[in-house]
């Protein structure tokens, strides 16, 4: 229920801190449910074991960061990145069979916070996956196109 709260703050009411605390409230009362780590991969989160078995959020994988609001959308969706540090992107987004359908991003970025507008209204109602790719980096995410 926290996880499904954490994802209704994040993605419809635009409000990311209080999906964090959403989501720290289900790690401190669940950390032994395996269901925490699928949330975790779902809020693009990395989840560490600390010596005394506790878990740790780790909010952002070696500082790179990958998100998209609203989804699902239609027709529009805003993606955004972090990258820590400077070096050739790629960010493209794939159908369900693996066919690439758009690419957004193909180039050289410095460190640092992007934002990118992504117009799905020549493609089918369905899930996309959007990759970001840099250096030996790839981070790779679910969108929702509803029609």
């Amino acid at each position: 229920m926290l996880y499904e709260k954490g994802l209704i703050y994040k993605y419809y009411l635009n409000n990311p801190t209080q999906a964090e605390e959403s989501f720290t409230e289900l790690i401190a009362e669940h950390s032994q449910n395996l269901l925490v780590e699928f949330a975790a991969k779902e809020m693009g989160v990395k989840l560490e074991k600390s010596e005394k078995n506790n878990i740790v959020v780790n909010k952002q994988e070696n500082g790179y960061s990958l998100d998209n609001y609203p989804n699902p959308f239609n027709p529009t969706t805003k993606i955004t990145y972090s990258l820590p540090k400077s070096g050739f992107v790629t960010l493209k987004v794939y159908n369900t069979l693996g066919q690439e359908v758009a690419t957004l991003v193909n180039e050289v970025k410095a460190a640092g916070t992007y934002e990118v507008d992504f117009d799905a209204s020549r493609l089918a109602s369905g899930m996309y996956l959007y990759t970001l790719t840099s250096g030996k980096i790839t981070i790779s995410k679910k969108m929702l196109v509803v029609k």
